[in-house]
């Protein structure tokens, strides 16, 4: 929908005058064609807004459980449900490199009030790697054992080839770990974190672990230019086809949940170790594109790497090609941010805007 009809909308339902029954009466079905495309209806009339829980407690624990809170709670999860939590588990590097698994162990916890007859952690590290020993490094594999998860690694499972519509950057479509078959949720835990190759990485590219490698390796690399910086050899621009190809990953993956580890968030460096901020704080929305905005615009209220600061969060190509999908907001005017003992929201909020 455009902008223009937004805002039609927003002002006629701003109208104590104006009744729902004389809306759709009103209504041509070309405009209530074009505002349920933009799912603006979805049974009663509403507001299209995003919620999304911002918090920092005492402990991680009280961060987390009060972001999720705020974000809706967990109430999707219905007893004898299945559900996947997916860390960022890339490599064996510790916290802030991985998911801090102190979030994975309260997330488990959390999960398990629901009770869901099954609760997976699971992860595919980084090409050759073995993920079970990844896992340990980082001690998430830990961290689930403690709170009683089930570890599935991606090398446990087969992958199926899947080739949704909209992702047309993946001409030869791309395959999934088999454990989404297993399970009727999944829980996205994300970082906000530099990277190396896309200038970040939150809640859509943490979906790379659920692909199989020869599909990271054959198509999320295709396009990269490469150079030598001293001893190693880096890629640089351009990026955009890599960053175009990574929220499309989840168009094959149903999110019920993305709750985003900013603990600790590396803002210079690399995704495993560089320098690193303590924003201490859980974000926690069912949309993970409006999670991903509000991460973006927390790194560049913490400094982070000139790639985040010198452009604007809707700008980027992750959340561009995000918003060209459908997978979530659309704009800044679509995400309600809720939040408790952040006393920074307002700057947050202000840097979503820009």
């Amino acid at each position: 929908m455009a902008g223009k009809e937004r805002n039609l909308l927003y002002s006629l339902l701003a109208d104590k005058n104006f009744s729902r029954r004389t809306f759709l009466k009103s209504a041509s079905l070309t405009y209530l064609g074009l505002m349920a495309g933009d799912n603006i209806f979805a049974g009663e009339l509403s507001l299209p807004q995003s919620v999304v829980g911002v918090a920092r407690g005492v402990s991680v624990k009280e961060s987390l459980r009060k972001a999720i809170e705020l974000s809706g709670g967990l109430d999707f999860i219905k007893p004898g449900d299945r559900v996947l939590l997916k860390p960022n588990n890339n490599a064996s590097t510790p916290w802030p490199g991985s998911t801090n698994p102190e979030v994975v162990f309260e997330m488990v916890q959390l999960v398990r009030e629901k009770d869901p007859s099954r609760i997976i952690v699971s992860d595919r590290s980084t090409m050759a790697l073995d993920t079970l020993k990844c896992m340990k490094g980082s001690k998430i594999y830990d961290a689930a054992m403690d709170a009683k998860a089930e570890v599935i690694t991606g090398e446990q499972r087969p992958y199926k080839k899947v080739k949704p519509v909209a992702a047309v950057t993946w001409p030869e479509g791309f395959s999934v770990s088999g454990i989404l078959d297993e399970v009727d949720h999944v829980i996205n835990l994300p970082q906000p974190k530099v990277h190396w190759i896309t200038g970040y990485t939150m809640g859509f590219k943490n979906y790379v672990g659920l692909i199989d490698v020869p599909d990271r390796m054959k198509f999320l690399h295709k396009g990269l230019e490469w150079k030598t910086v001293g001893n190693d050899v880096k890629p640089y621009q351009p990026i955009e086809p890599i960053s175009k190809m990574i929220p499309e990953i989840s168009l094959a993956v149903k999110t019920s949940l993305t709750v985003m580890d900013a603990t600790k968030s590396i803002v210079e460096g690399n995704s495993s170790e560089g320098e690193t901020k303590n924003p201490g704080i859980i974000i926690a929305s069912r949309d993970q594109l409006a999670v991903d905005v509000t991460g973006l615009a927390l790194m560049k209220y913490i400094g982070a790497t000139k790639f985040i600061q010198d452009t604007p969060v809707w700008e980027q190509l992750q959340i561009k090609r995000a918003v060209e999908l459908g997978l979530g907001a659309k704009d800044a005017s679509m995400i309600d941010i809720r939040a408790s003992g952040v006393d920074e929201i307002d700057s947050i909020r202000k840097l979503i805007l820009i």
